[in-house]
């Protein structure tokens, strides 16, 4: 569902007070990164991402961020969200466009099913 920023940056404020841990890929020019982290800071004007190692943290600016779209666990059937995760029971999620054409895919795992099996 296309969206907007100001209705994107709630999520991200929460899922930084939270310490949610959320799944990412990122992709352009060919190039895909995956990875699992938090979101250590988060403004009006953008978030750090990072792995909880130390082992990688990303910027995001929302300027750089042209078009964005929420996503449920319906949509995932897009091979393109779902790229290397598989096996991780994911819940709602962001896709941030940038304006050189590439893209951030940002997911919150679905602990839910863990838990319920316990």
């Amino acid at each position: 569902m296309i969206s907007s920023m100001e209705d994107a940056i709630p999520f991200f404020m929460y899922w930084k007070q939270e310490r949610t841990v959320l799944h990412a890929m990122l992709s352009c020019d060919g190039i895909t990164l995956l990875s699992m982290g938090y979101i250590s800071e988060c403004s009006e004007d953008g978030f750090d991402y990072v792995h909880p190692e130390g082992d990688f943290a990303l910027h995001v600016s929302f300027g750089s961020i042209n078009r964005v779209a929420f996503m449920t666990p319906e949509d995932f059937h897009r091979r393109s969200v779902r790229k290397g995760t598989q096996d991780v029971p994911l819940k709602n999620g962001w896709i941030l466009h940038t304006g050189s054409g590439g893209y951030m895919n940002f997911f919150e795992e679905d602990t839910s099913r863990e838990a319920s099996v316990c």
